[in-house]
């Protein structure tokens, strides 16, 4: 059951992605960002991949939310959501 990296993760302006680490208290890359060439879309690769933590947890924060909302459809989706992030792992 691997555990990705937890956020908040941070992007750097040569579009590497960076998560705080405890041991150095520095924030260290942990990802690059490819694009099809375009710099737009290198760059919206990078926000999207740096966002991505934080996308897991509104997921989460949906599911609770449809539940309680009686929302099936929104709770399947978000549940499909982080299944696609997660690898099943949650």
């Amino acid at each position: 059951n691997a555990k990705h990296t937890p956020g908040p993760w941070k992007l750097r302006k040569d579009y590497a992605i960076t998560a705080h680490c405890a041991e150095t208290e520095t924030h260290e890359p942990i990802a690059r960002a490819y694009g099809d060439g375009s710099v737009e879309n290198l760059h919206a690769n990078s926000r999207l991949i740096a966002s991505a933590p934080d996308l897991l947890e509104f997921a989460k924060a949906v599911i609770r939310y449809a539940g309680s909302a009686g929302d099936d459809y929104l709770a399947d989706k978000a549940r499909d959501v982080i299944a696609k992030a997660t690898g099943g792992a949650e």
